[in-house]
């Protein structure tokens, strides 16, 4: 993870330097004709070197702390969050002359994706299983959620351990949260609402196959399970 940092963030610190030497490369940008337009120019361009500059050492910074805390979270949101941010006020605090059309639809593009990216890390991290049991069915509210019949419940247990997980083909998975459709190394097809550590409720389902949930605190993964229980077949 840390090598993949350093990796960006030379990158970013590669793309200033060479910007400095050489401004024409910055797409949209074009010298002033007037000597008030090439002073605006210059004072942008070093604002232009400066930001990328303290964003690539922001990057590395962060992503540095994230591993040794060991917290997917917070890598991604070093990894995104400062370039996007950065891209957003090189192009706010451009002169207006360039890019005067589409500049205003970038910068929307810009912020639209960073707020997505902080609701989707907030919306993980922050929230817990929300799981109903009714009398016929068992519904997970949420992203990834599902409604499970009980009628089609073929197993049910509870357990401290999880299948090798392969690779994920449609999900999401940051600091020990898992939601989504993942595969095992044995080849099976799973769902994770996984909150947590162990415990962990497995219920294995005709219409979804094998469903592995929990919540962020075992004790309510256990009691959880207590009113599963009856609606075993």
């Amino acid at each position: 993870m840390i090598l993949i940092a350093c990796v960006i963030a030379a990158l970013l610190y590669g793309v200033a330097a060479l910007a400095k030497m050489n401004p024409e490369l910055i797409n949209g940008f074009k010298w002033g004709e007037t000597p008030e337009e090439k002073e605006e120019d210059r004072r942008w361009l070093g604002l232009f070197h400066s930001c990328w500059k303290l964003t690539a050492a922001v990057l590395l910074l962060g992503c540095i702390v994230a591993s040794l805390l060991k917290s997917e979270v917070l890598y991604v949101f070093f990894i995104i969050l400062p370039v996007l941010a950065a891209s957003i006020y090189c192009l706010v605090k451009s002169p207006k002359r360039m890019m005067p059309k589409s500049r205003n639809a970038i910068v929307a593009l810009l912020s639209a994706v960073m707020i997505a990216v902080v609701v989707l890390i907030g919306y993980v991290r922050f929230t817990d299983l929300d799981a109903t049991v009714e009398k016929d069915r068992i519904e997970v509210a949420g992203m990834y959620g599902v409604t499970v019949k009980c009628s089609e419940i073929t197993d049910m247990a509870i357990c401290n351990s999880l299948p090798k997980i392969s690779f994920r083909t449609n999900g999401v998975s940051l600091d020990g949260v898992k939601l989504g459709h993942f595969q095992t190394a044995d080849g099976e097809e799973v769902l994770l609402l996984l909150h947590g550590d162990a415990p962990f409720i497995r219920i294995m389902d005709k219409e979804h196959g094998t469903i592995y949930m929990n919540a962020r605190e075992a004790g309510k993964t256990q009691t959880l399970y207590k009113q599963l229980k009856p609606h075993r077949n």
